[in-house]
């Protein structure tokens, strides 16, 4: 193998991230506006690649004997990188979750589950990093790229995982990043609209995901919703999850526990969970099938659910009256919002934005689905990115039907909408916006730390935030 040969350990598709053991992958451009990799081939050699893959000849100022042809280079290299890896993707049961919204939440519940059901077994990974037996870091990535993906798998099948609950999101398969991994289960949270930047349009998004599924092996199980099941090719191993299947109900709220039911036509049990709402509990429906997937009985997953940690940044609480979440698409915000209902008695408040260089068309529908199910909307910065926030929120406020309102008619109890550009005082007026009864939900970023502007990073916590005004 002209790699080992090489003395190649490990690949990368990042030019600036070769070494003496790091060939650079030469990978065609992932959109019109991406470069292509042949571009940095030189320079890779230049700063030490012992070789370069990709398609094609060899490009300038790279040697014959540098090059390693690759027939589709998207296809092919990640299976040399799960070999220079050692093949940890084959020791593992990797589960993957996809969907538009709650991948994040689900591989969450789903790995804390299965830790709860066998204690320290089961990583995770996705949006919240990658975190197994004390190890927490962040690949930057939902779906790391193979080069990154494989070596990531190798460390935890070393320090002796057994289980690994991980996002694939569309980019990921489109892009061929789990090309080479080998799924065992496979979780579908929700098909909406999200990412038409990238995919181009609703149907292919979709189809993206749904092939994926497809694709897994007929001994992989695949959990979802019911109402999705149709969407799926009939499987051996297919598990729908809902009143005619599997299903989750929550019996009554007492303190901090959410006594609920679960099971099936056959077997019913009782537990309880520290989750709050209906869309959170459909989230753990599907992992505690995808449990009951991987050989665990219903007794024993009711005590484990008790152990569960909620998600951060997920329908995350706040003080008695504040919820942090990072639905940023309009189907999440009208499901999120529609489980709030039954926990709030006075007004449904909400702080939302959109991210700039993304979707633009899923703005105005994000501002239509807050207006039918919420009383007021703080609509602010989100990660504005490259574009300009006061453009962002003009796209998205042209989804509202009624005017907009000024902050002092809001203070004095009309309901209605309002523009704020600095995210800091939109979630200061939510707040002061909050009576006895309200519920303020603050949307968009959930756990995120930071706040990108112009390319820039900036330190910034919405839950921090909604904390510093409690204490005022």
């Amino acid at each position: 193998m002209r790699l080992q040969q090489a003395g190649v350990c490990q690949l990368t598709i990042d030019s600036r991230g070769v070494a003496a053991d790091t060939a650079f992958v030469a990978l065609p451009p992932a959109t019109q506006d991406s470069r292509d990799g042949r571009d940095f081939a030189a320079s890779a050699i230049a700063a030490g690649s012992p070789l370069v893959l990709g398609e094609g000849a060899a490009p300038a100022g790279v040697q014959n004997n540098q090059w390693l042809e690759l027939e589709t280079a998207r296809q092919d290299y990640p299976v040399l990188a799960a070999q220079l890896a050692g093949e940890a993707g084959q020791k593992l049961r990797v589960i993957g979750v996809t969907g538009t919204d709650g991948k994040t939440s689900v591989a969450w519940l789903a790995s804390e589950l299965l830790n709860a059901l066998e204690p320290n077994t089961c990583a995770r990974l996705g949006t919240l990093g990658a975190q197994w037996f004390g190890v927490d870091e962040s690949p930057g990535f939902t779906t790391p790229p193979a080069a990154v993906l494989h070596p990531l798998m190798a460390r935890m099948a070393g320090d002796g995982v057994k289980r690994l609950v991980m996002e694939v999101s569309s980019h990921a398969i489109a892009l061929g990043r789990v090309a080479a991994v080998d799924f065992q289960g496979g979780i579908l949270t929700t098909l909406a609209r999200d990412h038409l930047d990238f995919h181009g349009d609703v149907a292919t998004y979709h189809r993206t995901k749904l092939d994926w599924l497809d694709s897994l092996s007929e001994h992989a199980a695949v959990v979802l919703p019911e109402h999705l099941e149709s969407r799926v090719s009939d499987r051996p191993r297919l598990r729908a999850v809902g009143s005619n299947g599997f299903f989750l109900e929550s019996l009554s709220r007492k303190g901090r526990w959410t006594q609920v039911r679960f099971g099936d036509a056959d077997k019913k049990v009782v537990g309880r969970t520290r989750l709050l709402g209906r869309l959170m509990l459909d989230n753990l429906a599907l992992a505690c099938d995808l449990a009951r997937a991987e050989g665990f009985g219903l007794e024993a997953i009711a005590e484990a659910v008790e152990q569960v940690a909620p998600v951060p940044g997920r329908f995350e609480p706040v003080g008695q009256r504040c919820l942090v979440d990072y639905a940023h698409t309009p189907d999440a915000l009208a499901q999120a919002l529609t489980a709030l209902r039954d926990h709030c008695s006075g007004r449904l408040i909400v702080v939302f934005g959109a991210g700039g260089d993304r979707d633009r068309g899923k703005r105005p529908e994000m501002a239509a689905a807050v207006e039918r199910c919420a009383d007021i909307a703080v609509v602010t910065s989100d990660n504005p990115r490259g574009e300009d926030p006061k453009q962002i929120i003009a796209d998205i406020v042209r989804g509202f039907d009624g005017a907009e309102r000024s902050a002092e008619d809001l203070r004095g109890g009309r309901k209605g909408w309002v523009r704020v550009l600095d995210r800091r005082e939109a979630i200061a007026l939510g707040w002061a916006l909050c009576r006895e009864g309200d519920l303020l939900f603050v949307a968009g970023k959930g756990a995120e730390q930071t706040q990108e502007i112009a390319g820039e990073r900036f330190p910034f916590d919405d839950r921090s935030e909604l904390r510093r005004l409690m204490e005022v």
